[in-house]
């Protein structure tokens, strides 16, 4: 047990630029509560291997696709607010995952709040059924090289989708969550598109009609958040709309002025000749294929079919192309953007 500052912890574990967001929502529910910046941290290192009961600092959840998940805890118990917990999720003591804010039974507040959610594809490692030694695992960030984890080299996940399972399940299913109804969250979700974050709010709901949250059962906050903005852009984005050629030139043209030079030298050495040789565009495929150039020239594994960038600075200007123009891309096809950016979903 340690005692800390809570918002030192937060700036270390939220310390990029695109996490601003995620501190200030953090630091607000801190003072909506009176949660003070003094806590107790708590990290123990047993591990618990039954489904539905979770202790300690390494937990292991099995899911629904028959795979198991180890990630960490950092339970934060503020000095000044004992009714009130915060727990950090990491993968390596530095790096942020989720951060869950609640009260105890006792504070009779029964809302859960989630902020933070990161991709890092550390902040979990599935391991296959079979028993695994535990001396092999000494923190959820060590490259574990026995080969109990080979099986899972071929199973694909999206580590922020398995984070939101578990803990879900963990509200669920702890004893220590029995009286919490309701989980809310900010949705400040982002993708990576190398040193800059795109907000997931804005391409999901262009990619698949809602946000990336949606798809686990949370809605809109406001009522008229969800009639007027969520229906109606689940509905918008059924018509499948396209863009003229120099509707997109166009929406480049107005944005040049916030690129830099650099970024817009990339757009015209990489971008600019596709568009023109096509009358009309599917913006989604577009932003998609251009956000996958990108992905596919920083894998491992690299597809030969996809253009591959080499060099970093082309990237990054690429990235700062995307992130000036895709929010205008999905306000010219019609969809609205969301009053108050809270999501609730019930238990």
């Amino acid at each position: 047990m340690t005692e800390i500052s809570i918002t030192r912890t937060i700036y270390e574990y939220f310390d990029d630029i695109e996490d601003t967001e995620i501190r200030q929502n953090i630091i607000m529910y801190m003072e909506k509560y009176d949660i003070g910046n003094k806590g107790i941290s708590t990290k123990t290192k047993h591990k618990i291997r039954f489904k539905n009961q979770i202790g300690g600092e390494h937990y292991e959840i099995k899911l629904k696709d028959g795979k198991t998940y180890y990630y960490n805890i950092n339970d934060v118990q503020p000095i000044s607010k004992t009714k009130y917990k915060m727990l950090f999720m990491t993968f390596d003591d530095i790096n942020e995952c989720a951060c869950l804010t609640y009260g105890n039974k006792e504070s009779n507040n029964s809302v859960l709040r989630i902020d933070g959610i990161k991709s890092f594809d550390e902040c979990i490692l599935c391991k296959d059924t079979q028993e695994i030694k535990p001396s092999l695992i000494s923190g959820a960030h060590q490259k574990i090289i026995n080969n109990n984890f080979l099986g899972c080299e071929k199973h694909k996940f999206k580590s922020g989708d398995i984070l939101m399972q578990i803990i879900l399940e963990l509200v669920k299913n702890d004893t220590q969550f029995s009286h919490i109804n309701k989980i809310e969250l900010a949705d400040s979700s982002q993708k990576k598109c190398y040193d800059i974050g795109l907000k997931l709010i804005y391409l999901r709901t262009m990619t698949h009609g809602i946000p990336y949250y949606a798809k686990f059962g949370f809605r809109p906050v406001l009522k008229t958040d969800y009639e007027d903005v969520f229906v109606y852009n689940r509905n918008n984005f059924k018509l499948n709309k396209t863009m003229k050629r120099d509707e997109l030139l166009n929406i480049i043209k107005n944005k040049k002025k916030n690129m830099s030079n650099e970024t817009y030298e990339i757009y015209k050495k990489y971008i600019k000749q596709h568009i023109l040789n096509k009358e009309n565009l599917n913006p989604v495929i577009f932003l998609s294929q251009t956000i996958k150039i990108v992905d596919n020239s920083m894998s491992e594994n690299k597809n030969n079919k996809i253009k591959i960038i080499e060099e970093k600075k082309e990237l990054s200007a690429l990235c700062d192309f995307i992130s000036n123009i895709y929010i205008d891309i999905y306000k010219f096809l019609g969809y609205k953007i969301y009053e108050k950016n809270l999501w609730v979903v019930h238990l």
